[in-house]
């Protein structure tokens, strides 16, 4: 009795159903996949340390503006004894002629709280620290867009090889069509062997063709797993197609021109925020600290260990620490900050006009790959209809097998530079949007 496939999978809709979504779990679209890279690149991961690390810091210098609280507890036994001696001959016959000065046990016990009620440095310190964290935080951004726009791009061209391989197929049938065609001509006598032997040749170099392009996209998905840190044996499809539909490009084009939310500027404003609260921390190093302490002091001395002879002291204390003069090492601190801001400065002016370079070049990119993309559609349609005619006109012997190969290929070129121009067209809009810092 034969089983049927469907009938077991009806009677078993659990296996059905795992089935089903092993055959869809290996396909991502582009959101999915750049999921994966924002949850398991490693070195967006190793930025995230960063940042944690940065909230210690900012811990570390509020610590010094919070009262501490610190205890100091000492046990002495002594094993030798100290005298004083008396030579004067009638206070020795009173109270002997010698008196002892130390004691077998000996306790301390200290006690201070601290508080700084003047700490400029600190206090700029402090905040230096909060604004070294939003930096980790904008380079984590910064980073976390750069590992998207890769992935994307990464991901198109790997859809795009994807899609030549198709057109290469197609190619490749064409080929073989033809070889049969001239095979059928040649029994029929209206080709000579020639011509046979030509269209096989032209067959059999469309084989590595294939090859180099498969192998080109095994590559692609390579890197897409090694980008998002997935194991070379994960399955990895990537879904989607290469072509943007026509109302869709007509909401392709950015034309805005707003480069406040690039995250590289970002980064460089904030840097020149850290080196304004540089300065003011090197200003700092001129103004006093005024601290002060309250402390409780216990000693104690006994040789039995009871310790019934003990002075209790209870003392504040107010300590002022004022800098007059360093050398010359405060103001030359001072002057080497002031030159990093302006260094800072012209670096952010020199990344302006970079940026502004970069995105004038990726419009032009864009516009460009629209006009490839009209041409190329334009060229295609007349290719096939060419085509068609040449099939026609091959049976008849107005066209020879080089002409016939010659439209097939140029059809193939055409179909592959209309993907290719999509590709670039998509690749321009992901650069705009990484300078301008819209995604």
């Amino acid at each position: 009795m034969r089983i049927k496939y469907w009938d077991v999978l009806l009677k078993f809709p659990i296996l059905f159903l795992f089935l089903v979504l092993a055959n869809l779990s290996n396909g991502q679209n582009l959101d999915e996949y750049l999921d994966l890279i924002k949850k398991g690149n490693i070195i967006l991961n190793q930025s995230e340390h960063q940042i944690r690390s940065s909230k210690q810091d900012i811990a570390l210098a509020k610590a010094a503006l919070l009262p501490s609280l610190g205890a100091d507890f000492n046990y002495q036994r002594d094993f030798t004894r100290s005298y004083l001696f008396i030579n004067d001959e009638e206070t020795a016959a009173l109270f002997g002629d010698r008196f002892r000065t130390n004691f077998n046990n000996n306790l301390t016990l200290d006690v201070i709280a601290s508080q700084s009620l003047y700490a400029p440095t600190a206090k700029a310190t402090y905040q230096l620290a909060i604004l070294a964290k939003e930096l980790s935080k904008l380079s984590h951004d910064d980073l976390s867009k750069e590992m998207v726009h890769q992935g994307a791009q990464l991901f198109w061209q790997a859809i795009l090889t994807r899609e030549s391989l198709k057109v290469l197929e197609e190619n490749q049938s064409l080929a073989q069509a033809q070889w049969q065609q001239m095979s059928d001509l040649f029994d029929e006598g209206y080709a000579s062997e020639l011509q046979v032997r030509q269209s096989e040749s032209f067959y059999k170099r469309t084989i590595p063709q294939l090859e180099s392009a498969r192998n080109t996209y095994e590559i692609l998905l390579n890197e897409l797993k090694d980008l998002a840190s997935l194991p070379l044996d994960h399955p990895l499809e990537p879904e989607g197609k290469i072509s943007i539909s026509d109302s869709e490009m007509a909401s392709y084009f950015l034309a805005d021109t707003n480069l406040l939310n690039n995250p590289q500027l970002k980064i460089l404003h904030q840097r020149l925020s850290i080196a304004d609260q540089q300065i003011k921390i090197s200003k700092t190093a001129k103004y006093p600290i005024i601290k002060v302490n309250l402390g409780y002091n216990l000693s104690s001395q006994d040789d039995d260990l009871s310790f019934d002879n003990n002075i209790n002291l209870i003392y504040g204390q107010i300590g002022i620490q004022m800098p007059f003069y360093t050398g010359g090492a405060t103001k030359a601190q001072i002057q080497k900050d002031i030159i990093n801001k302006e260094s800072t400065q012209l670096e952010i002016q020199q990344k302006e006009l970079s940026l502004k370079k970069e995105l004038r070049n990726a419009k032009l990119n864009f516009q460009n790959a629209l006009q490839k993309i009209k041409e190329e559609k334009e060229v295609i349609q007349l290719s096939e209809r060419e085509l068609e005619i040449a099939e026609e006109g091959i049976k008849q012997g107005l066209i020879t097998p080089l002409e016939l190969k010659e439209i097939r290929l140029g059809l193939t070129g055409s179909k592959m530079r209309l993907l290719t121009a999509h590709l670039e067209l998509r690749i321009a809009r992901l650069q705009m949007e990484r300078i301008l810092g819209s995604k």
